[in-house]
C-alpha cells in the first residue's frame, strides 16, 4: 500500500522492471491480465489500483465457512495464519507441507492432496 506514494526511485525501477515484464509472454501474463480485469493501462496504474484490495479490518467480517490454505514454500500465503487468527467465522487451518509435495505456490505439487482436503472440508460444512 506504501508503494504508490513511496520513493520517486523506487517507484521507477519498478516500473521498469513491470514493462519489461509485460514484453514477456509468460511472465508478462498475470501483469496483462491484472491490467485488463482492473481496465487499467499501465503497470503502475494497475499497482494503485490493487492497493485499495485488503482484509485490513474487514477479515472479521466475513460470515461464511472459510478454509484457508498455507503452503509451507510458498510466500505469497505468508499471511495465511494471520488472516486464520482475524476469521470470527467457523474456519479451518489447511496447512501443505514439503515433504508431502505441496510447499509450492497453490499446492502445485500435490493437487491431489489439496482435493481431498478441500472437499473433505466442503463434505463437512454442507454436512454431507
Amino acid at each position: 500500500r506504501g508503494l504508490p506514494k513511496g520513493n520517486p526511485l523506487t517507484r521507477r525501477l519498478l516500473s521498469r522492471m513491470m514493462d519489461h515484464m509485460l514484453r514477456s509472454p509468460t511472465k508478462g501474463w498475470g501483469l496483462r491480465r491484472g491490467l485488463f480485469v482492473n481496465g487499467v493501462a499501465t503497470p503502475w496504474d494497475y499497482v494503485q489500483s490493487i492497493a485499495a484490495f485488503t482484509l485490513e479490518g474487514r477479515a472479521q467480517e466475513i460470515a461464511c465457512p472459510t478454509m484457508v490454505c498455507k503452503a509451507q514454500g510458498d510466500a505469497i500465503g505468508a499471511t495465511a495464519e494471520s488472516l486464520f487468527e482475524r476469521l470470527a467465522c467457523t474456519k479451518r487451518l489447511a496447512l501443505f507441507k514439503a515433504e508431502e509435495g505441496a510447499a509450492a505456490h497453490c499446492e502445485g505439487g500435490a493437487r491431489a492432496l489439496f482435493n481431498r482436503e478441500m472437499f473433505d472440508w466442503l463434505d463437512a460444512v454442507l454436512g454431507r
